[in-house]
């Protein structure tokens, strides 16, 4: 499992330990951050993390555009 280090958000939130313990709206918050930053990558891979952990009575997320 990933482990964030101590990583402060925009908005003051602050994350740390591993991903996988992070609730689906820090995983949203971090994710937005990540899109600000034009991390596309990192945004895409945590929406698609979330998703599948939150999610599981939705269809599955488009795939990205080519």
């Amino acid at each position: 499992m990933t482990l964030l280090h101590e990583i402060t958000l925009d908005d003051g939130q602050v994350l740390s330990g591993p991903v996988g313990d992070l609730t689906q709206h820090e995983l949203i918050s971090l994710a937005n951050q990540l899109l600000r930053e034009k991390k596309e990558q990192e945004w895409r891979a945590i929406m698609d993390y979330q998703h599948k952990k939150f999610c599981k009575d939705l269809p599955p997320l488009p795939p990205k555009a080519a």
